[in-house]
């Protein structure tokens, strides 16, 4: 939580101001902050339920995770896990519009954002598949909102584009460079 409250920052620099404000960047900032700080409130109040969940159950947890009585446990463990990715994600992706509203699309830093978001989306898909095979449904009916976690076609395309861009960005980075050293 405290490194996408440091990449918020990041994406609110205060040297913004040589640099004429982009209405959709600045749209996604708020979208994403709002977003984050949901996810981050679920996180909290997660936390809790788990503690509580498993206070409550006490002794009765001493049997199999995959006994009936671990059910509430599991599903609150997965959905924490999710909520970790996706809160990941979303601080990969400010920093990103921060950089963006920089100028500095093409910095090294983003080819590792990128790589990183395409990895945590990757960890969802497994996460996913992980907790469907323990028979644990996660990622829906969390406030009304579907997370998207589980292995789908769809979701595996994301990741191959996501990794993709991050060649692209590579590669603009690297031309970036070049073009600095030439001047």
């Amino acid at each position: 939580m405290l490194r996408s409250l440091s990449r918020l920052r990041e994406a609110f620099p205060a040297r913004a101001a040589a640099r004429p404000a982009d209405d959709l960047l600045v749209a996604a900032n708020i979208l994403l902050g709002i977003v984050l700080v949901g996810v981050i409130l679920a996180l909290a109040f997660g936390a809790i339920a788990l503690v509580v969940q498993v206070a409550r159950l006490g002794e009765a947890l001493l049997v199999s995770p995959l006994d009936p009585v671990w059910a509430p446990v599991n599903r609150l463990l997965f959905g924490l896990g999710a909520l970790l990715l996706v809160e990941a994600v979303i601080g990969s992706l400010l920093a990103m519009i921060g950089a963006v509203g920089r100028g500095e699309a093409f910095a090294r830093d983003n080819v590792s954002r990128m790589e990183t978001i395409a990895c945590d989306v990757l960890g969802l898909q497994v996460l996913g598949l992980v907790a469907a095979t323990a028979g644990v449904p996660v990622g829906t009916g969390i406030a009304g909102i579907d997370l998207g976690v589980g292995l789908t076609p769809a979701g595996l395309a994301l990741v191959l584009v996501l990794f993709v861009l991050a060649r692209v960005f590579r590669e603009g980075a690297r031309l970036r460079e070049e073009a600095e050293g030439t001047v």
